[in-house]
């Protein structure tokens, strides 16, 4: 009966240390599969921006830099805000409503001046695709003037909406002023343009 006993007991431990290490092997295959789905969505999240050339960058801000510094002069706004969204929101002119509707700032409009486009929007504390008209412009300088207008006049139900933008001695006042007025849904909006602006130094701009 001993031996027996003895037996059932080798057999056990022997199961459970082979039980014990499936478990172990498929813990780290889960974790080596969490830690590359972490590396793939980082790398995706970055893909877009590091397919840009640095140079191709500095040439779109010298694109957009004329148009937006008499943007200040006429309406107000910071040559640099009116870059950093240019650039932020149309990845530095490559979109698609950038390149093929001279869109820069992503400006809604309707079946009559627009063109139907899906879009990522930030709701409930999370970016849902969605479908939306956006207006079409003749050139990126009629995009930049026409972003001007609508800071400075503000919206129909509100022409004091970003009145903050207008008035801010500063661009960091501004970008903050942008999300103040509900410019943008992102809750980083603002310090996405202010880190933009320093990078490219487009303070420098403003003038």
């Amino acid at each position: 009966m001993k031996k027996k006993t003895k037996k059932k007991l080798v057999r056990t431990v022997q199961h459970s240390g082979l039980f014990f290490m499936i478990v172990l092997v498929g813990f780290v295959f889960a974790l080596l599969m969490i830690v590359k789905s972490q590396q793939n969505t980082d790398d995706a999240s970055n893909t877009t921006v590091a397919q840009i050339p640095e140079s191709q960058r500095l040439a779109f801000f010298d694109k957009i830099r004329a148009a937006s510094q008499q943007n200040q002069r006429d309406y107000g706004v910071f040559a640099s805000i009116t870059m950093a969204q240019a650039a932020l929101e149309s990845n530095f002119g490559t979109s698609g409503l950038a390149s093929e509707y001279y869109n820069l700032f992503g400006v809604k409009g309707n079946a009559e001046n627009g063109v139907l486009l899906p879009t990522l929007e930030f709701l409930n504390g999370q970016y849902v695709e969605i479908k939306d008209y956006f207006v079409v412009y003749p050139s990126w300088d009629a995009s930049i003037v026409a972003h001007g207008q609508l800071l400075y006049n503000g919206t129909n139900w509100n022409n004091q909406l970003y009145r903050d933008v207008i008035i801010a001695k500063n661009y960091h006042d501004a970008a903050i002023g942008l999300v103040s007025g509900g410019y943008a849904t992102d809750p980083n909006y603002a310090s996405k343009i202010i880190q933009m602006i320093e990078q490219y130094k487009l303070y420098e701009y403003d003038k």
